[in-house]
């Protein structure tokens, strides 16, 4: 999670920031539908690719 807040945090305001935690994410998919990064991140799962959705969004 620190690693998160350390691309995202600085850089995106937190309004964009706290809609992307809540919204589900098309490559965050569980197997039974997409998941949001923060769903994603509560059930234990690799953080890298929450990660990489961040970096393309500061990125842009």
């Amino acid at each position: 999670m620190s690693d998160l807040l350390a691309v995202a945090g600085a850089t995106l305001p937190q309004l964009i920031l706290s809609r992307f935690m809540v919204t589900p994410h098309v490559d965050l998919d569980a197997g039974n539908g997409r998941l949001s990064p923060r769903d994603w991140l509560v059930r234990g799962l690799n953080p890298e690719p929450v990660l990489e959705a961040v970096r393309a969004i500061v990125d842009e």
